[in-house]
């Protein structure tokens, strides 16, 4: 028979509006990390716990398709981490995650959702669960660093039954990164980790959005659910650990090998490549402005693939006065846009900008 699991998910982020994405694509975005989170979300067994690690949402508060994309989610999990994107110093708002913990309260739902701390608050949002042989402590968004390691020293010896073999501390926050903004993330330091470490057998976190582990597997940062910009092009897992044997490992859930392609736009120019399962596609080069036409349209090709989430153009021209005069320039552009499309001349000024 099956060990049972505890799964953690990282961030999802509904309602990011993703770059160099179009409106139509902007929502098949969504819709595809909803897809995603469906799935790896989906209970196998009734033993199987399911942790989401923050962030379930890109905005304090979002609406329509975000927030019932973010509700449905979340009901599908067991407990739900507040992270920074939940939190607001304005304490008359009220979150999207907070509504979707009234919905629960009203329809019944058995998910817990652990609210970020506020100021002034100090054991309000930690949460336990003991599950079998494993005591797992959750640790939400706090809105300083001072209060997050003020937190942290509270937890740092796990008060677990003795019953239990493994203990996880589980939090949303940057991993010993000198240069995140105290105001609105929480850093684990590395001298912190260590002496959690000592009490704990694993720290699993949230926020970070690549993924990576450290101190032997001990520390693990989970990584998003799904990319959100082009510099997190990185596979992407779901971690699990089996509540027996006391060990994590990982599934990988998105492969930017078979949805991410990264071409020179001479390339891209003359293939005949289909780009059929590609998702993401961004444009190196130093190009010829000769060819930004040329360019510009098969950008617009590319966005109205079926699957196609984003295309960001990153070729640029080596400098405008190695090639053409001001005015020279200006009647080029001129000529230029006369030519395109409606849909092609927004896109056109958009990449004349870029190559600057």
């Amino acid at each position: 028979m099956k060990a049972p699991l505890l799964l953690f998910l990282g961030d999802l982020h509904q309602g990011l509006t993703l770059p160099h994405s179009t409106r139509a694509s902007a929502r098949a975005y969504n819709a595809f990390k909803q897809d995603l989170a469906q799935n790896v979300s989906h209970k196998t067994d009734t033993e199987d716990r399911i942790i989401s690690l923050g962030d379930v949402f890109h905005n304090f508060q979002v609406g329509g398709e975000s927030f019932y994309h973010g509700y449905r989610f979340c009901r599908q999990c067991d407990y739900v981490l507040g992270g920074n994107h939940d939190y607001s110093n304005d304490t008359t708002l009220t979150s999207s995650l907070e509504r979707v913990s009234d919905l629960f309260r009203m329809t019944g739902e058995k998910t817990n959702v652990v609210f970020p701390f506020f100021a002034g608050e100090e054991d309000a949002g930690v949460t336990s669960l003991s599950h079998h042989d494993t005591f797992l402590v959750m640790v939400p968004y706090v809105p300083t660093q001072e209060g997050f390691e003020a937190v942290l020293e509270k937890v740092k010896k796990p008060l677990k039954p003795h019953n239990t073999k493994y203990s996880i501390l589980a939090l949303h926050c940057n991993y010993d990164n000198p240069f995140c903004n105290a105001e609105i993330e929480n850093n684990l330091t590395e001298k912190m980790a260590k002496k959690l470490l000592e009490h704990y057998d694993f720290i699993i976190s949230g926020h970070e959005h690549n993924s990576r582990t450290l101190f032997d597997g001990r520390l693990i940062m989970t990584g998003a659910l799904a990319p959100m910009r082009f510099d997190e092009m990185t596979p992407k897992y779901v971690w699990e650990f089996d509540v027996e044997s006391g060990k994590f490992s990982s599934t990988c859930i998105w492969d930017p090998s078979l949805s991410h392609v990264r071409l020179d736009y001479g390339v891209l120019l003359n293939t005949s490549e289909s780009f059929e399962g590609t998702q993401f596609v961004e444009i190196t080069g130093e190009l010829d402005p000769q060819d930004l036409l040329a360019l510009t349209r098969k950008i617009v090709e590319l966005r109205k693939l079926p699957g196609m989430l984003a295309v960001k153009n990153s070729a640029k021209l080596p400098s405008r006065e190695a090639v053409l005069s001001t005015d020279a320039m200006t009647d080029w552009t001129s000529t230029i846009l006369r030519e395109l499309d409606t849909d092609e001349v927004e896109l056109f000024k958009e990449l004349l900008n870029e190559t600057k």
